[in-house]
């Protein structure tokens, strides 16, 4: 396996086991992660995205389903399941816990700088997380 594959691994599992420090020992002190609209620079501020995820769905578990890797990027592809049992901080405000269960796809692309990542970019179906977790609006059919 490549060795940025190897962080990867290591970085999933610490999610998995939902430690934060391991976690954050996988980034650089100068990290940066884009996250849709968000931005988070360093490693305090990546915490609370961390945070945001292991708040909302104090259960979640991530498997990885792909992972290319080069010399200085990797590009992973997995799912990431979980149930709403605390609070979604959304940009928009504070969401109550659903109680829902939810599976989304993700796709998350990583820079490397001596064996660490240095920026990260997290990309997910919003929608299909909002609806899910019965969130958005029931469409009414024409003519219903």
């Amino acid at each position: 396996m490549h060795h940025n594959g190897t962080l990867v691994h290591k970085l999933f599992d610490a999610i998995n086991r939902h430690d934060v420090d391991e976690i954050l020992s996988c980034v650089d002190r100068n990290v940066e992660w884009v996250a849709g609209e968000q931005n988070y620079h360093g490693p305090d501020e990546f915490r609370k995205f961390v945070d945001f995820w292991f708040t909302a769905f104090p259960d979640a578990r991530c498997e990885i389903k792909n992972l290319v890797c080069t010399d200085e990027y990797c590009t992973v592809e997995f799912t990431g399941t979980g149930t709403n049992s605390g609070p979604l901080n959304l940009p928009m405000g504070t969401v109550s816990p659903t109680g829902r269960h939810a599976t989304m796809w993700f796709c998350e692309v990583y820079r490397f700088s001596n064996g660490r990542i240095v920026l990260g970019h997290t990309y997910f179906d919003m929608y299909s997380m909002l609806n899910q977790l019965g969130l958005l609006p029931k469409a009414k059919m024409a003519g219903a």
